[in-house]
């Protein structure tokens, strides 16, 4: 029989939400077995609702890393992990350990009630007290390494006052009775491993999609051929797949059902036009003005980051690292909201990235749940299965801004590069809302309903206006000041830097959202949506560099865009859908221009 300690209940009650509509605590997950108990207990015990947070020292033993991963999906947990860069650590490892292994709790309870503060949680469960600490570690440190106050910021704990007014409560461990602590350790034996692994892991970024979906499970050998893929076969060679029914740019494959497209007088599309106005800029100039913000906020404050950098360890943000790294010599905070469908191949680029360029990393993992949730529901309201993705990737790094006191946000490619609704003559500038207007469509609060909570959609709810205003956030993109060309600088990332290249579904190239599962999803929707997916946007660009004919782009678009992605078979067994129910909840969300395939469609199985 278990029995619950009164007194750690009473501490708790104290500290849960008693409206179930946000987090009761921070627990700092370490995937020790001691530590797995005692989230257990809090979890389905107590009851409690934790944010898991870990500071990652690249320390952690494959069992660690491995039950670390495994605790998110077995406690269903939101999870923050902080990563310090690899040659702090290394310097300060080998100047003298001794310091080091102080500097690691204190770092663990810096960002641990970082967060705490954060996200306003009064309660920190799982951490050194501050009793155990040596104060004067990070002076010492130093004086005796010759290591800057900003290598050690990661390892510098809040001012006295500020927790003291935050109210934060810190527990070192939960003290557990022998006999809950004998049932929790049963659970944990079942659901864990604590042998050593048979296969060495050397990925870093465990946290991702858990089945590490391998492409070839699902043979496209036995899988019959849908309607669209025998229409795309049928259809006469060098035409685009609805020839005659909609327009076409006359110059690249993209077809008028575009969102927000229009032609010019030419009959050409914005990227066409777009790709014209590029040979024309002054990109030296344009150099120019992005050194001018870069010195700006590099001067603000030497101890501390000049900027954060939005990452997916995807080719475009590896290559804003470099540039942003070795080109210019910025401190950066690199962030990654990880939808929690990431490839191993994305895993191990992001952890490549952040090791090759030596940055500070923050990444935010949301619930397995909850994801699965909102992944159903994006259905319905964008036509596309992936709103969370496109909703964390604006919330998270602008949560971080405010909170971190980082002034300067900088992504990759403009979306001026592909987009109908912005040219480089006229382009969207960043704001609070950039991502809800360009991809969300629909904000967290509006996600809401009988079965997604307030509390699930909390990782995606934007900072409001005044907050990013009063701390004067700005965000660029380096496509606006730089010449792009995404071909060209993953090739210089893969042979210079190792970035790794793989199958990616829905397109004949293997670069392009390589690090997420759910993209063949993502562009089979928009293929059935709008009549076109990946398959055509490379072939334009292709075409638009001169690099293949159109006619030759055409047919390359109609057999990547209109192939049956395997990742649906995932896809429709977490959200319960069926593939007819799929395909007509997706032609419901056609707009203006795509409403004309409605007549062209394929006839239902």
């Amino acid at each position: 029989m278990i029995e619950k300690d009164n007194n750690l209940s009473n501490i708790l009650n104290i500290y849960r939400n008693s409206e179930g509509d946000y987090y009761d605590c921070v627990f700092h997950i370490d995937g020790t077995k001691e530590n797995l108990v005692d989230l257990y207990l809090l979890k389905c015990f107590y009851r409690m609702n934790p944010l898991g947070v870990t500071f990652n020292h690249f320390g952690l033993s494959e069992i660690q890393k491995n039950n670390i991963r495994k605790s998110l999906e077995v406690f269903d947990v939101d999870h923050i992990m902080f990563t310090s860069r690899v040659t702090i650590i290394k310097k300060l490892k080998k100047k003298n350990p001794n310091d080091y292994i102080s500097l690691l709790k204190s770092g663990v309870l810096a960002f641990s009630l970082k967060i705490a503060i954060k996200y306003n949680i009064k309660l920190v469960i799982g951490v050194p007290l501050l009793e155990e600490l040596d104060k004067d570690i990070i002076t010492n440190s130093i004086i005796k390494n010759n290591i800057s106050a900003f290598d050690l910021n990661p390892y510098t704990l809040p001012k006295k006052d500020e927790i003291e007014k935050n109210n934060i409560l810190l527990l070192k461990r939960t003290p557990f009775t022998k006999d809950v602590s004998q049932v929790s350790q049963e659970f944990i034996n079942q659901k864990f491993s604590f042998q050593m692994l048979e296969e060495k892991n050397d990925d870093l970024f465990w946290i991702g999609f858990t089945e590490d979906w391998e492409f070839g499970q699902n043979s496209h050998a036995t899988h019959k051929k849908t309607k669209y893929e025998k229409k795309a076969k049928k259809s006469s060679t060098g035409k685009p797949l609805f020839d005659s029914k909609i327009k076409y740019c006359t110059r690249c494959c993209m077809p008028e059902t575009a969102e927000a497209f229009e032609f010019d007088e030419l009959g050409m599309c914005q990227p066409c036009a777009s790709s014209e106005q590029k040979m024309h800029i002054n990109w030296p100039k344009r150099r120019e003005i992005l050194k001018t913000i870069l010195d700006k906020y590099s001067a603000d404050n030497e101890d501390y980051y000049d900027c954060m950098v939005p990452i997916s360890g995807g080719k475009d943000s590896t290559f804003q690292l470099y540039v942003l790294s070795q080109l210019y010599n910025m401190r950066i905070l690199a962030s990654t909201f990880n939808a929690n469908w990431m490839t191993k191949t994305g895993r191990k680029n992001l952890m490549n990235a952040i090791v090759e360029f030596d940055v500070d990393h923050i990444n935010f993992t949301p619930r397995r749940n909850v994801i699965d949730k909102l992944a159903k529901k994006s259905l319905t309201m964008i036509g596309d299965s992936c709103w969370h993705c496109h909703a964390g990737v604006g919330s998270f790094p602008l949560q971080v801004a405010v909170d971190f006191n980082i002034k300067l946000l900088i992504w990759g490619e403009s979306v001026s590069e592909n987009d109908g609704r912005a040219t480089y003559a006229n382009p969207i500038p960043f704001d609070r809302d950039y991502f809800t207007k360009i991809s969300a469509r629909f904000y967290a609060e509006e996600m809401i309903d009988e079965n997604i909570s307030s509390l699930d959609v909390l990782p995606y709810i934007l900072p409001s206006v005044e907050e990013i205003e009063n701390k004067e956030i700005i965000g660029i993109h380096l496509g606006d000041y730089m010449f792009w060309d995404d071909e060209r600088q993953m090739e210089f990332v893969r042979d210079n830097y190792g970035w790794k290249e793989d199958k990616v579904e829905g397109s004949y190239k293997g670069y392009k959202s390589v690090e997420c599962i759910m993209e063949g999803v993502h562009e089979y929707s928009n293929f059935i949506k709008r009549g076109y997916g990946r398959g055509t946007v490379h072939a334009s660009e292709d075409v638009r560099k001169g690099l293949m004919l159109r006619s030759e782009g055409f047919e390359l678009a109609k057999k990547h865009d209109s192939e049956r992605p395997e990742v649906l078979d995932y896809y429709l067994r977490i959200t319960g859908y069926t593939e007819e129910e799929f395909a007509k909840i997706i032609k419901k969300a056609r707009d203006k221009n795509a409403k004309r395939l409605n007549k062209y469609d394929p006839p239902q199985n």
